[in-house]
Formats: C-alpha cells, sequence, structure tokens
C-alpha cells in the first residue's frame, strides 16, 4: 500500500505562487481580479458544476480524476459591464491532489498544470481548449 504524501496548505501555497509566476504573459497581463486559494476539498457545487463541464466536453460523462481546481467567475470573454464586483477565485484543492500525487514533484507539476487549465477557463477557454495549452 503507497504511503499518503503529506504537504501542509503553506507548502502548496508556495507551489501555487511558483506556477503563477510561470504562466504566460497573455494570462498574467489579463489577471484582474482574480485570486488563487487554496481550499482542503471541492464542495458539493463545485463538483456538481466539473460532472457538467465533463459532459459538455465528450457529450457523455466519462471517467474523471479528483478535482483538484476550480475556477468560479465570470470568464473574461463573457463579461460586459463588470466593474465593481468581488475577485473571481480559481481554488486548488488539497485533499484530492495529496490523493493522486506520489512525491513533492508530482504534486508541484499537478498544482502548475491545474492553475494553467483554471486561467484558461478564466479567459474565456473551454473545457477542449485548455486541454490544449
Amino acid at each position: 500500500m503507497r504511503r499518503r504524501l503529506k504537504l501542509s496548505r503553506g507548502r502548496i501555497r508556495r507551489y501555487v505562487d511558483r506556477a503563477l509566476l510561470t504562466l504566460p504573459i497573455r494570462f498574467r497581463e489579463a489577471a484582474d481580479n482574480v485570486m488563487v486559494v487554496v481550499e482542503s476539498q471541492p464542495t458539493q457545487k463545485d463538483r456538481a458544476g466539473s460532472r457538467r463541464a465533463v459532459r459538455a466536453f465528450e457529450g457523455a460523462l466519462i471517467r474523471q480524476d479528483p478535482l483538484v481546481g476550480i475556477y468560479r467567475g465570470i470568464p473574461l470573454s463573457e463579461r460586459a459591464g463588470y466593474q465593481l464586483v468581488t475577485p473571481d477565485v480559481i481554488a486548488i484543492f488539497r485533499k484530492p491532489l495529496l490523493r493522486i500525487a506520489r512525491s513533492r514533484r508530482d504534486a508541484n507539476e499537478e498544482v502548475r498544470l491545474t492553475v494553467l487549465h483554471e486561467f484558461g477557463h478564466f479567459l474565456g477557454l473551454s473545457e477542449r481548449e485548455v486541454e490544449h495549452l
């Protein structure tokens, strides 16, 4: 039986900070009024939204890996008159991440890929489009 990886919220936050520094310049320039947070695990609402996105992507529900991140907000491509609102949120989920990562290096890479993926949604890219980032 494989031992579960143990990483603090602070360590994952450092991985997020590193990932933000590696985002393409167009992502960083567009990152106005969005914050990235580390949470323990997704809510039921997050899970339901994720299942809908997967159905829309493939036309049918497919096998899903644990949900390790989600974008909550209105994509840039859909905004009109978007002023004086609370920031959009990209959440990275610690517990699902620890279930799939085999090492700190794996966790760091998964965080990087997830931040990139969710920023793609922030920019208005579809599930199919973010898979090609």
